[in-house]
C-alpha cells in the first residue's frame, strides 16, 4: 500500500473505490480441508472517488511554459558549459531550438544510424509531448 499520497493517471477521472480492508478476518482452521471451510464474504463498500487534481499543464498553461521555457534555457546553458569545458566547442554547436524530426533523421542518416532511429521511433509511439500533443513518432 503506497498510503494516502499516492498519484496515478487515470485515463478519465475516478468515479469511486472500493475500501479494501475487510471488517474481520476469516476464521483459520488449520485443521479443516479448505474446501469444507465456509467461503469468505468478499463484498466491499464503495465510496468516493479520490480528489482530482489538474495538471499544472492544464492549471495554468502559461506558468507551466514559462517554467518549461525556463527549464530548457537551462539546460541549454549546462550544455554549452559542458561541451566549452570539454574543449569541444569548435566541433560541437548547442542551439537553444529544438531539434526537429528532420534535423534528427537527417543526422542519423549522415552517421549511418538510421536503424537505431528507427527503433527509437518504435519505442516513443505514443508518448505525449510537454505541450500536450502526440510526437506520433514519425520522421
Amino acid at each position: 500500500m503506497l498510503g494516502e499520497e499516492a498519484v496515478d493517471v487515470l485515463p478519465q477521472a475516478a468515479v469511486g473505490v472500493a475500501d479494501l480492508l475487510a471488517q474481520s478476518r476469516p476464521p483459520l482452521r488449520p485443521d479443516v480441508p479448505c474446501e469444507t471451510q465456509p467461503v469468505p464474504n468478499l463484498k466491499t463498500t464503495p465510496g468516493p472517488g479520490p480528489k482530482q487534481v489538474q495538471s499544472a499543464a492544464t492549471a495554468n498553461p502559461q506558468a507551466y511554459k514559462d517554467m518549461w521555457d525556463k527549464i530548457s534555457a537551462g539546460a541549454v546553458q549546462e550544455l554549452r558549459d559542458s561541451v566549452d569545458r570539454a574543449g569541444l566547442g569548435k566541433d560541437l554547436k548547442v542551439s537553444s531550438e529544438p531539434a526537429t524530426a528532420a534535423d534528427i533523421a537527417g543526422l542519423a542518416s549522415k552517421l549511418g544510424h538510421t536503424a537505431q532511429l528507427d527503433k527509437i521511433e518504435q519505442m516513443l509511439k505514443g508518448i505525449t509531448t510537454p505541450d500536450g500533443g502526440s510526437n506520433g513518432g514519425g520522421k
